[in-house]
């Protein structure tokens, strides 16, 4: 009987019932326990078309298909159940891909990127080659404004119903994608360095801007802008605490929302307006110290090379992914509390050249893939890393 043991049996019970009334009732609450011990391995290493380098992936909503697009015109569709490349789709009118991303019903795949317009190839409109899962027809989407050697990010609202584009112009085009054409342009409320990072908030009312306002050869600082897609109007700043460029934005539920710049995630209360908490990945400072010095130059600052983050939540929002340039592998954290609670290691030999990498979750959320690419796509890997607690 439990009232007759000794007191440190007493306490190993207590323990030991309180650890699984908590699993059960985060596993009722739907949130995915990750493994104690973390696989040390990924489940599987996937390429783009053709055994291409890839650039990023999306998951279909309904988690069988994983899209992994190239840097370059074509985008391969992954069985996840076979783990293996079922189709390509190709189009010329995106030679310059790059994001890859499904519609939220799954009838759409978009791959933001530029297409050459003239016989040097110096010069492009910023495209979005649109595909319809149903019948694989291509249909391309081209932003107003000719730019030089220009690229795009983009965003699919949680309706399906529009698609937000954004380019170094620093205005984001909102397409109607009924009409396929753009409704309404978002004004460039600063300057976009490279490129603003958007994210639509769950509801769809609010569209999140990423920029970075240059302030002469001095410091930048960097903002998260507001835009109401009702009303038509900005309606709020979320200042960096950090000293920009924000590299990515990735929206929770309940109006959480990670913005990452430099080697931190700030998370954001966004109906509050109010900073709520910081995550700062461990990095590799001497590997970073030692890649500012590769021509021979030493860099005045120790501590002072370029650092970006990325992040992305789960999709009940209870796990937050964090990857960071020169870091020891993609960390999970709880969003509630900011714990870590796994590391994810690359699978690399150490030493390797790392840059933040793209994160993916599966729509159930026990997968994640993690696309470990340089920026120029030179080289890189796609890694499936399967976070279920019993792993088969």
């Amino acid at each position: 009987m439990l009232g007759s043991s000794p007191p440190r049996a007493r306490s190993l019970v207590f323990t030991v019932v309180t650890r699984l009334a908590l699993a059960a009732a985060l596993a009722a609450a739907g949130v995915i326990i990750v493994n104690r011990q973390p696989p040390s391995r990924p489940v599987a290493t996937l390429s783009g078309p053709r055994g291409r380098v890839p650039c990023s992936a999306a998951f279909s909503p309904d988690g069988t298909t994983l899209a992994v697009a190239d840097c370059g015109d074509s985008v391969a569709l992954w069985d996840i159940a076979t783990r293996r490349q079922v189709a390509t789709l190709t189009s010329p009118n995106c030679p310059l891909g790059g994001q890859v991303m499904f519609s939220p019903d799954g009838r759409a795949l978009a791959m933001f990127g530029g297409r050459a317009v003239s016989p040097t190839g110096r010069r492009y409109h910023p495209a979005t080659c649109l595909w319809d899962m149903a019948t694989r027809r291509e249909t391309t989407l081209t932003d107003p404004p000719l730019l030089a050697d220009t690229s795009a990010l983009g965003a699919f609202s949680p309706g399906s119903t529009t698609l937000a584009v954004a380019d170094n112009s620093g205005n984001i085009y909102l397409w109607n994608l009924a009409a396929r054409r753009v409704t309404a342009i978002v004004p460039a409320s600063s300057y976009c360095a490279p490129l603003c990072p958007i994210a639509f908030s769950p509801d769809g009312a609010l569209l999140a801007v990423g920029q970075t306002a240059a302030s002469g050869t001095g410091p930048s600082r960097a903002h998260v802008y507001l835009w109401d897609l009702a009303a038509r109007h900005w309606v709020g700043t979320l200042p960096d605490p950090g000293k920009g460029p924000i590299s990515s934005l990735a929206f929770g539920r309940h109006g959480t929302l990670a913005v990452c710049a430099d080697d931190h995630a700030y998370l954001w209360d966004v109906l509050a307006r109010k900073l709520t908490g910081t995550i700062a990945p461990p990095i590799d400072v001497a590997q970073g110290n030692a890649s500012i010095s590769k021509d021979g130059t030493p860099y005045p600052t120790p501590g002072a090379f370029d650092q970006s983050t990325t992040a992305a939540f789960s999709p009940d929002g209870a796990t937050l992914a964090i990857d960071a340039s020169f870091g020891y592998g993609t960390y999970l954290y709880y969003a509630a509390t900011r714990n870590q609670v796994a590391t994810l290691p690359y699978p690399d030999p150490p030493g390797q050249y790392h840059f933040a990498a793209g994160l993916t979750f599966s729509p159930d959320g026990t997968m994640l893939a993690v696309d470990d690419t340089d920026p120029s796509g030179d080289h890189g890997h796609l890694y499936l890393w399967d976070l279920k607690r019993n792993r088969s």
